[in-house]
């Protein structure tokens, strides 16, 4: 194995970028980039046939600690536009009935109405 100076730069770099405040940094810029794509989205998928639904997502969590990183990074998605909405376990088999059947236990959900769907080989070919 050789040494890389190149490698050791870039591994610096990736160290400086780690930090929360450039996690929170780069979160807002991407779900800004995001959300711009979303409005773009709609002229789009107004002229191509392609499986397109407007159904939302819903995220469920196994574990509390993973529940309250989810809550806490909707928090701040949240200030900036994103409409996400943090369910309880009922909340969330209200909003999706099978899940009553679903046989794993989660703490909780995170619902994003907004997010949409589609058969991204026919958008493909279509375009």
């Amino acid at each position: 194995m050789t040494f890389s100076p190149r490698f050791l730069e870039w591994g610096l770099r990736f160290l400086a970028n780690s930090s929360q405040k450039r996690f929170e940094r780069n979160t807002v810029e991407v779900l800004k980039l995001a959300m711009e794509s979303r409005r773009e989205f709609t002229n789009v998928s107004d002229k191509v046939a392609f499986d397109y639904r407007h159904t939302g997502k819903l995220n469920l969590y196994s574990s509390c600690a993973s529940f309250e990183k989810a809550q806490a990074l909707s928090d701040l998605k949240n200030l900036y536009g994103a409409e996400q909405t943090i369910l309880t376990s009922a909340e969330a088999i209200e909003q999706e009935p099978a899940l009553a059947h679903y046989g794993h236990s989660f703490v909780g959900a995170l619902w994003s109405p907004h997010d949409e769907s589609g058969d991204s080989r026919l958008f493909c070919i279509r375009v």
